[in-house]
């Protein structure tokens, strides 16, 4: 019997991004990183989609009509844990010495349902001697199985953006230079990828009611490709992006209302204690470091500062430095100095964070504000 395969330019261009996301799964997987035990989460989701697309990639060539007993390799039966997979990859990331505990295996115990699925449409190949995509259990079972899919990463996807914004509130009223600190790109992560999994919802339905769960692979060409370059863009995020560690947040398990007696006069002494000593130059400033220089416990200066100012830490701080930086700009002595000089001599740690924060104050970028007042 000849043996040909069916090439077309998109599933070789499915078959690139496959290699390249397992290279990337394997290197997040096994290279030895700061955030590995993170980072060993994501390789879990890369190598996921990009053993499933492996899968698309044998099948819509024809090679399984040569061997069809290859779809009885495990290779596609671990979407449902895709979700608790992202989840983890964020939980440990924002909270470095995070451990999993014997209830967190749980989030994993829907592997064994998918295991199942598939030693059933493996029986079903064993006695119809036709590949598992072509057998009656698939077709029944997989639209399940993508249902299943889609709310568990729906689930996940959300848990994740909730821990990402309740760490990014923590790390406002905690830290003035945040910037770096900012997990912009890991939402970006997740939301494109609880994207990309929606996406699947009008296929499958499509599919299942209107076409008996007949239609050609060629049909999911553009799902397919999206969700290869989705796993190539998210492993070469987490293992490209320079590696730091995060600042270790902690929620207050008992928020007691700590009573503030006197508020203006403790405003009026902070703001004094503020210009006497100009903590905001220090870029590296923290509640809790401003807390121990002022001799106050960091619960009571938080409430001063939010109550007092109706502000959080971060903009009560870079105010000052903003003031400082005007200051700067109105002084001959620094005609000659740039404006990232003035923003690092002001506490400033990035000039994307410089010029951020001094338009959110100012209305006016900082070169536009310099040429209003020249």
């Amino acid at each position: 019997m000849d043996f040909n395969i069916y090439l077309t330019v998109w599933n070789i261009l499915i078959a690139i991004s496959t290699i390249v996301g397992l290279t990337f799964g394997i290197l997040l997987l096994f290279t030895n990183r700061k955030n590995k035990a993170a980072n060993q989460f994501m390789a879990i989701v890369v190598i996921i989609m990009s053993l499933w697309l492996t899968w698309v990639y044998i099948a819509d060539t024809k090679i399984l009509d040569y061997y069809p007993r290859f779809t009885w390799f495990p290779i596609t039966s671990y979407l449902l844990i895709v979700g608790p997979a992202l989840y983890f990859y964020v939980r440990k990331l924002i909270t470095p010495d995070f451990k999993l505990k014997k209830s967190d295996y749980l989030h994993f115990s829907p592997l064994l349902l998918d295991i199942t699925f598939h030693g059933l449409q493996v029986f079903d190949s064993y006695h119809s001697g036709v590949p598992i995509h072509r057998t009656k259990t698939f077709e029944l079972l997989s639209p399940i199985l993508q249902l299943m899919a889609i709310i568990s990463v729906a689930v996940y996807v959300i848990l994740s953006i909730k821990k990402i914004k309740t760490f990014t509130l923590l790390l406002i009223e905690n830290y003035s230079n945040s910037e770096k600190y900012k997990l912009t790109w890991l939402k970006r992560i997740v939301y494109f990828f609880g994207i990309m999994w929606l996406l699947w919802l009008p296929y499958t339905f499509i599919d299942y009611f209107f076409f008996e769960y007949q239609l050609n692979f060629k049909y999911y060409y553009p799902l397919y490709l999206i969700m290869g370059i989705v796993s190539v863009w998210m492993g070469m995020e987490a293992f490209l992006r320079p590696e730091y560690i995060i600042v270790h947040l902690k929620e207050p398990k008992n928020k007691k209302t700590v009573v503030i007696h006197d508020l203006e006069e403790k405003i009026a002494w902070l703001q004094e204690q503020m210009n006497q000593n100009l903590f905001f130059l220090n870029s590296e400033l923290t509640l809790n470091t401003l807390a121990e220089n002022l001799q106050i416990h960091p619960n009571l200066l938080s409430r001063i500062i939010n109550e007092g100012t109706k502000k959080n830490f971060s903009d009560f701080i870079n105010e000052y430095r903003v003031h400082t930086v005007i200051e700067k700009m109105k002084s001959k002595s620094y005609e000659n100095i740039t404006l990232i000089g003035m923003a690092h001599e002001s506490g400033f740690n990035s000039k994307t964070s410089f010029y951020r924060t001094f338009k959110k104050f100012t209305n006016k970028t900082p070169s536009d504000y310099l040429k209003s007042i020249k």
